[in-house]
C-alpha cells in the first residue's frame, strides 16, 4: 500500500489512524501544534485536553507550577483552540491560538493573541491541497508578510519555491520521496547567501519514522525514536553532534497518553507534563 506522508508524519499502529494518539511532526514530538492525531481525537470524542506542568531538579522533590496547556477540539477531532501559559513571577501570561478550517478541512486561519497583541495567519491552497499562499498580519502595527509557494512535481520529488510579497524568490526546497511515498529527505537552500540545510528521514520496515537527521553548516541534530509493543512512541532522544541534548518519555494508561517527561541532559532538569481529558 502506498503511504502518503506530507509535512506532518502520522504514525499508525495498525491500518487505522485512530489507534495512535500522537503526531510525529517532522521528527519533533510535542513541539508544534497540532500534537494529536485528529482521527484518534474524533473516535474517542475528546472535547479538551489539559496538560499541567511540574519539574524536578537533581536531589530535590518535584515542584508543581501554575503553568498549563489546554487543547480544545471540535466533534470532528480538529484542534480549534490552544492555550499555553507562562509564569513571569508576579502573574501567569498566556498565548491563545484559535484555528479555523476550510471545506477541505485544511487550516484556513490561525488567530494568535499574546503579550504583544493580536495577529492572524491566513492560508490558501491550490487544487491539490498544497499550501499556495500564507499571509501574516498584526493589526496594531500593520505589520504584514505575504509568502507564495510554487510547485514543480517530478517522479518521487517535489520542488517548492518560496516567494515574498514582492515576488522575489527567497527559498527553494526539494522534497524527495522513497518508493512508498514516504518523505526521505528535504533539502532547503536560501536564495541569498546560499545557506543550505537538509532533513533526512529513516523508517523501519513497517513505515514508522525511527530517525531524523537535521544538518546545517554549523551542526547536526539527530532525533531517534523507540516504540512500545503497540507501535506508540515511547522515547525520543535528541543529540547535537552526537552529544545528548534531551530525552522524552511518553507514558500511557490504557490507550491514552497520561504523561510525558522531558529530561534536559545538560541541566538534568526533568520537565513533567500530566494530561487530563474531557469528553463530549
Amino acid at each position: 500500500m502506498r503511504r502518503t506522508v506530507a509535512i506532518a508524519f502520522i504514525i499508525f499502529w495498525s491500518t487505522v489512524g485512530w489507534s495512535q494518539q500522537l503526531y510525529l511532526n517532522q521528527g519533533h514530538l510535542m513541539e508544534e501544534a497540532p500534537y494529536f492525531n485528529q482521527e484518534f481525537i474524533k473516535t474517542k470524542q475528546i472535547r479538551s485536553i489539559r496538560a499541567n506542568y511540574a519539574y524536578k531538579d537533581q536531589d530535590v522533590p518535584i515542584e508543581d507550577t501554575r503553568i498549563f496547556r489546554v487543547f480544545e477540539f471540535n466533534r470532528d477531532g480538529f484542534l480549534i483552540r490552544f492555550v499555553e501559559t507562562y509564569d513571569v513571577g508576579y502573574k501567569v501570561d498566556s498565548t491563545i491560538i484559535q484555528y479555523q478550517y476550510n471545506d477541505q478541512n485544511l487550516l484556513a486561519k490561525k488567530e494568535v493573541e499574546d503579550i504583544f497583541g493580536k495577529c492572524t495567519y491566513s492560508y490558501t491552497y491550490n487544487e491539490k491541497g498544497e499550501l499556495w499562499k500564507s499571509f501574516y498580519w498584526r493589526p496594531k502595527t500593520d505589520e504584514h508578510d505575504l509568502k507564495e509557494i510554487a510547485y514543480e512535481h517530478y517522479d518521487q520529488q517535489t520542488k517548492r519555491k518560496w516567494f515574498n510579497g514582492e515576488g522575489r524568490l527567497f527559498k527553494e526546497e526539494n522534497v524527495i520521496e522513497d518508493a512508498y511515498g514516504n518523505v526521505k529527505e528535504i533539502i532547503s537552500r536560501m536564495a541569498i547567501g546560499a545557506q543550505r540545510e537538509s532533513q533526512k528521514f529513516i523508517y523501519d520496515n513497517s513505515g514508522q519514522l525511527v530517525k531524523m537527521i537535521h544538518s546545517t553548516k554549523n551542526a547536526e541534530v539527530t532525533y531517534d525514536y523507540i516504540f512500545d509493543a503497540f507501535g506508540r512512541p515511547e522515547i525520543e532522544w535528541v543529540k547535537r553532534d552526537e552529544k545528548p541534548l534531551t530525552k522524552k518519555e511518553f507514558l500511557y494508561r490504557e490507550d491514552l497518553l497520561y504523561a510525558h517527561l522531558e529530561r534536559d541532559e545538560l541541566t538534568k532538569r526533568i520537565r513533567i507534563w500530566e494530561y487530563d481529558y474531557k469528553y463530549f
